[in-house]
């Protein structure tokens, strides 16, 4: 058992050592090596690709249909470790939180990502982006995905992501994408079951 994990180790290590060869020859060249190789290993290497890489790689997690693969090769959490490693960097945020919002269109996913670190990390996105009109837009389409859940709903409702989503509605009333996503996430976070905790451990 020991000797299985130490070749997925070596052969983890492998990969890395060459993806860094590939970062160094160039920003198109690493896009070529994403653009060709499988999700799951995309997914492997996603915490060390290069910025503009990292986009592409969110982008492909938007468009794959498949949710629970996405899920199971860990996109999930390589979406939450760019958002983190990339805070200060508005697009970033706004496609993580794109991609998060097509992984949790499925409600069987909503749990598993909050476990991960999903609210935290469109907390994040909201308070650190306030004049980022995309980011709050896509912020408040991501809690009204999450908020359809009632485990997940009532932790937003503890952290009072209905005044987040009501301050982006104000803030950018002009805008009726926003304004419809942040209508459909208040509708979502009032459901009769928000005050209720469902026991859902997000630590």
């Amino acid at each position: 058992m020991a000797k299985r994990t130490r070749n997925e180790s070596d052969q983890s290590g492998l990969l890395r050592c060459r993806i860094r060869q590939t970062v160094r020859l160039g920003e198109e060249n690493c896009n070529r090596w994403v653009r060709r190789r499988s999700l799951s290993l995309v997914v492997l290497v996603a915490s060390i690709l290069p910025l503009k890489t990292i986009g592409q790689f969110l982008q492909t997690v938007i468009c794959h249909q498949d949710k629970v693969k996405l899920m199971e090769l860990g996109a999930g959490n390589a979406v939450l470790e760019a958002m983190n490693k990339h805070k200060g960097n508005a697009k970033v945020q706004q496609e993580g939180c794109g991609a998060m919002c097509r992984l949790c269109s499925r409600t069987d996913i909503c749990k598993p990502l909050v476990k991960l670190g999903a609210i935290e990390a469109i907390s994040s996105a909201m308070k650190s982006h306030l004049g980022n009109m995309e980011v709050q837009r896509v912020v408040c389409e991501v809690i009204a995905n999450l908020a359809r859940v009632p485990a997940v709903r009532a932790v937003l409702f503890e952290e009072n992501a209905e005044d987040w989503v009501n301050e982006a509605k104000d803030r950018f009333e002009y805008n009726a994408d926003l304004v419809a996503q942040a209508n459909r996430a208040l509708e979502n976070l009032k459901s009769p079951n928000a005050c209720s905790h469902t026991g859902i451990d997000t630590h």
